[in-house]
């Protein structure tokens, strides 16, 4: 087993010297695709922590009607704490809103002395997703006790639009540029194994499995995938590092997420390199040991 492994070991090296300018093309198409589909997850993971964070600040107002006892005010919230998808809810009384009006806006406070306080008891409520925000506030809007509701529902459109054209591209750029790495090693591999067509055919005369033909060619694609993510990961590590850093007194309200993801960000990478350039490899062997198999 040591000396098969060994065996497929040097001839997987003399395969990537005899041909090193098709192996620094693999290795650098997979670094480059790698990189820049790293970079594209990381974007779309800020991306969605902002759009999360941005839609938890956004809530639903609802007023109850002006006539409505504070007693039913309270069983109002009760009732809409109870709603699906609804997480928090916070009861605002007439006299805390008019007190915060007064503070944002700057108004006299005797300004309502002798007509009462204008403002009904209010109602801010929070949804688990903002797709749930428009349902929430129609299912509210239709009960009696209440008078009025109002949400961000535009602010919250543009927010989820923003998230879905995003993920979208990222998503569709992640798999073009895959597929072009794994062309890149299919094409690398096919020509190695053309390259010692006669000498896998003598290997497989004299009774050579095909397990033992294709191991040198198997590392040599495990080693495009893995040198192609090492590079990537030395990219994307210090690029986001400095992103980080940069963008610290810019994006105050929505900074960057943490340097941790980058260890997830780095396992995937690994593993999607391995997996890609494994995949072509074997897609290779297989076709042209298929062709070559001796009858």
């Amino acid at each position: 087993m040591l000396r098969t492994l060994d065996f497929a070991l040097q001839r997987a090296l003399a395969n990537m010297r005899r041909h090193s300018l098709m192996s620094v093309a693999a290795t650098s198409t997979i670094a480059v695709t790698l990189s820049i589909v790293g970079a594209a997850g990381l974007a779309l993971l800020n991306v969605n922590a902002w759009t999360r964070t941005a839609v938890s600040e956004v809530e639903i107002y609802v007023y109850a009607r002006r006539d409505l006892s504070r007693a039913d005010a309270l069983a109002l919230q009760r009732r809409i704490s109870a709603l699906p998808h609804v997480v928090h809810t916070e009861f605002v009384p007439r006299e805390a809103g008019l007190r915060r009006f007064q503070e944002s806006y700057h108004f006299d406070p005797g300004l309502f002395e002798g007509v009462g306080n204008p403002l009904p008891d209010a109602i801010h409520v929070r949804t688990d997703d903002a797709g749930r925000v428009a349902a929430v506030a129609a299912t509210v809007a239709t009960w009696p006790a209440v008078r009025k509701v109002v949400h961000a529902e535009s602010t919250i459109r543009i927010l989820l639009t923003v998230r879905r054209i995003v993920t979208r591209a990222s998503v569709g750029a992640g798999v073009l540029l895959t597929l072009a790495a794994m062309l890149i090693v299919h094409n690398t591999i096919r020509l190695a194994l053309l390259a010692r067509r006669r000498e896998i055919g003598i290997m497989q005369l004299v009774g050579a499995t095909p397990a033992f033909v294709a191991a040198p060619f198997l590392l040599e694609g495990v080693f495009y995938g893995l040198a192609g993510a090492l590079i990537a990961l030395c990219v994307l590590v210090p690029g986001y590092v400095w992103a980080r850093h940069a963008l610290a007194r810019i994006l105050t309200l929505f900074p960057l997420a943490p340097l941790s993801v980058l260890v997830d960000c780095g396992v995937l990478l690994v593993i999607g390199g391995l997996l890609a350039a494994g995949l072509a490899t074997a897609v290779s062997l297989t076709r042209f040991l298929r062709k070559s198999h001796p009858t």
